[in-house]
């Protein structure tokens, strides 16, 4: 399971199991088999909103570790599950930036939606009304690049200009 499939094939098995259980601390195959154990009876909508609880509460008590799990955890939680909880996290200026990296992120793997399309651009719109300035510079650029955001009014010669070293 975890320890013994090529990445090759199936992709990282830790980080599937991650993004379906939305948990960052169980790791290895036995560690992952206690938890199955412990947790067969649930289902999704239960890890997600323990995800979202303990996110959400670690906001509220610790900004900088929220940070710096939501730095990590953006990548394996891109799932439109989690998007209540990112338009919550909004209200905290240190996380919005990262909340930005999670709509790329989650926009990427689902491109199609309209509903979600929609919903992400609302909540781009409530992070950038709360300060774009005060995101990082990545999260800026990221807002810029997307369609659903911005009106692409990019020229030729400012796209080649990106490639010139």
């Amino acid at each position: 399971m975890v320890d013994d499939q090529p990445e090759e094939t199936y992709g990282n098995p830790q980080w599937i199991l991650e993004e379906i259980t939305f948990l960052r601390d169980v790791q290895g195959r036995t560690k992952w088999r206690k938890w199955a154990t412990d947790h067969a009876g649930e289902n999704r909508i239960v890890w997600v909103e323990q995800a979202s609880t303990q996110l959400l509460a670690l906001a509220t008590s610790d900004l900088p570790a929220a940070e710096t799990f939501l730095e990590k955890a953006k990548y394996r939680w891109c799932d439109p599950l989690m998007l209540p909880t990112m338009e919550r996290l909004a209200d905290y200026t240190p996380l919005r930036s990262e909340i930005i990296g999670w709509i790329n992120l989650t926009y990427r793997y689902h491109p199609h939606n309209p509903q979600l399309k929609d919903r992400l651009r609302h909540l781009a719109l409530q992070v950038q009304h709360g300060g774009e300035d005060e995101l990082e510079p990545w999260a800026r650029r990221l807002m810029h690049e997307w369609d659903f955001l911005y009106e692409d009014k990019t020229t030729w010669e400012e796209i080649n200009n990106q490639f010139v070293l």
